[in-house]
Order: C-alpha cells, then structure tokens, then sequence
C-alpha cells in the first residue's frame, strides 16, 4: 500500500478566457490568483480520500483544472503520479471536491 506523505501539484489549464492581467491591473489591485487547498485527508474504503477548496479568483472561468500529484513512498520515492481532474472553475467562486486515491494510505 502506497503511503500518502507528501502531496506536490503542478497545474495544467485550459485558459480559452483569460483576460490580459498585466496590462490592464492596477499596481495597487490585488493579483489574480488560483488557490488550492488540500483540507482533509481521511481514510477511505478505497484507500485515501482527500477534500479540496479551490477559488478562482483570476478573473475569468476556466474551462478546465487539472493537477498532478505524486505519491511518495516510505524510502521518499516516488511511487505514483495521479492526475486529479477538478474540472471547470468558474470565475469568482470557490468548489470544494474529493478524490479518493486506491490504494493510498493517509497516514
């Protein structure tokens, strides 16, 4: 069983609407920004299950999110990569999602 240690993500997004932040924002107006926040990690009956709370507050709807993670085993190899697919983000809001990764142990 793999052991859920450490969570890393890159992103790869669809931006079909992304408006051009730096030549139109104001130095003094808060930066666009994507947040990702890993708030639970519980055991599961597949294995691990883990609850996100991403807010898109880049201004414009993302047709896509999807972040690779990589499962680390007990050595600190890496053991598996995952792709967790978060689907639309639309602008302004926040979506909390859970995935549950088989065969992961959250401890």
């Amino acid at each position: 069983m793999t052991s859920f240690r450490l969570l890393t993500s890159t992103f790869a997004m669809s931006l079909a609407m992304v408006p051009a932040w730096a030549q139109s924002a104001p130095a003094a107006a808060s930066a666009p920004a994507l947040s990702l926040e890993l708030n639970a990690a519980q055991p599961s009956e597949k294995g691990c299950r883990l609850t996100f709370v991403v807010n898109n507050a880049l201004g414009a709807d993302l047709s896509k999110a999807a972040f690779e993670i990589a499962l680390f085993n007990e050595a600190g190899v890496v053991d598996r990569l995952t792709v967790l697919d978060f689907k639309d983000l639309p602008a302004g809001k926040t979506k909390v999602t859970r995935f549950d990764l088989a065969g992961a142990d959250c401890g």
